[in-house]
């Protein structure tokens, strides 16, 4: 979709005018008289036979449609958009030119995004944004938008307790130096899109740096030492993180330190309804097999997938399941470490380690 130019709802524009108990001449009016950009020198005002149009159900431009959301009161474009047109949603990253649709979600107003469009493993599209607190100009955040334009009300519905999964386990855990900090979520725009959003972090993720001169040798015990102790602490309030893999790593660029986020799909051990994806887990280089079945999981599949994110970070690619031994055969690992690495990556659950303080025992004295 062209989203240079859009369409309006006019059951909306309709409502917002007799909100402010204009009749249509009043508002051509008060759309007329928009002034000037003060950057461009170009009009802003709108001609009585362009109001009518888009009133009509025509389609504009986003600059022309701005400019009559704002006279009318809405919060942007996306609050008087014709359903159809929502329903052509997809994350904001992907369309021409999006902080000409909305330059704020609640508080916080949008600066760039840092991430296009992804898919999580039960099939959500999203991107992810840099926001700055609207009045607090200190405060910086990490925002995941949601796309669930496509979804009916009822799938949004009972979606809600994966979207609201990842807040749940950074309260459940508190404050952590390696996990994410969460500041909020919210429903914006009738439901269309979803926001999470956590503590700014300047930095980026391990997948990232996988590969590149970035990812310095020295750090590497101190980061892998980092994703347990956050591991273990997950762990000490029954949350498995189950789907753990290096883009959800993320590095910070001052001093190296390693922070996993985004949770929505982590277990939580107490009973609570489970957040797998209904039609079964995609291919993942990095999750343990028994994730992928019907059998109850525990501590050791993030167990495994530590371990193979070390023999990456090590080998310096991801060997196929099975052959970390040979790939590891000449790794400069110590010995021990060495031993290690294998059993956290061993088939059958029952052969590696217990749990995540065993690794981060075994790997004490590693520099």
């Amino acid at each position: 979709m062209d989203w240079r130019y859009v369409r309006l709802d006019p059951e909306k524009l309709h409502f917002l005018r007799l909100k402010k108990n204009w009749n249509l001449d009043q508002l051509c009016d008060a759309a007329a008289r928009r002034g000037r950009d003060p950057l461009t020198g170009k009009p802003l005002g709108l001609d009585k036979r362009t109001v009518k149009s888009i009133f009509g159900g025509t389609k504009t431009f986003v600059s022309k449609a701005r400019v009559l959301a704002d006279v009318l009161g809405a919060e942007s474009v996306l609050a008087v958009l014709h359903p159809d047109e929502l329903r052509q949603l997809r994350p904001p990253s992907s369309w021409e030119r999006p902080l000409e649709f909305f330059q704020s979600v609640g508080e916080w107003n949008l600066v760039e995004p840092i991430q296009n469009e992804q898919t999580t493993s039960n099939g959500l599209r999203y991107d992810i944004w840099h926001v700055r607190h609207r009045h607090l100009a200190n405060r910086e955040g990490r925002a995941k938008c949601y796309d669930l334009s496509q979804l009916s009300s009822n799938d949004r519905a009972r979606l809600k307790s994966h979207l609201t999964r990842h807040s749940e386990v950074c309260d459940r855990i508190g404050a952590h130096p390696n996990i994410a900090r969460n500041l909020s979520a919210a429903e914006w725009e009738y439901g269309a899109l979803w926001w999470v959003i956590d503590e700014w972090m300047d930095g980026d993720s391990l997948a990232s740096l996988f590969g590149t001169d970035r990812l310095e040798a020295s750090t590497l015990p101190g980061i892998m030492r980092q994703i347990a102790t956050a591991l273990s602490a997950m762990h000490a309030v029954a949350i498995v993180r189950r789907e753990l893999s290096p883009r959800f790593v993320l590095i910070r660029r001052s001093d190296h330190a390693a922070v996993l986020t985004d949770f929505e799909l982590a277990k939580l051990l107490d009973g609570a309804p489970t957040v797998s994806p209904k039609k079964g887990w995609p291919d993942d280089p990095y999750r343990a097999v028994e994730v992928d079945g019907d059998a109850p999981i525990d501590a050791r599949a993030d167990i495994y997938s530590w371990g193979r994110m070390l023999v990456q970070a090590v080998v310096g690619e991801l060997p196929p399941k099975g052959q970390e031994a040979d790939a590891l055969g000449h790794a400069p690992l110590p010995p021990a470490v060495r031993r290690l690495a294998l059993a956290c990556v061993a088939p059958g659950r029952s052969a590696r380690p217990s749990s995540m303080d065993e690794v981060l025992a075994g790997i004490k004295k590693w520099m």
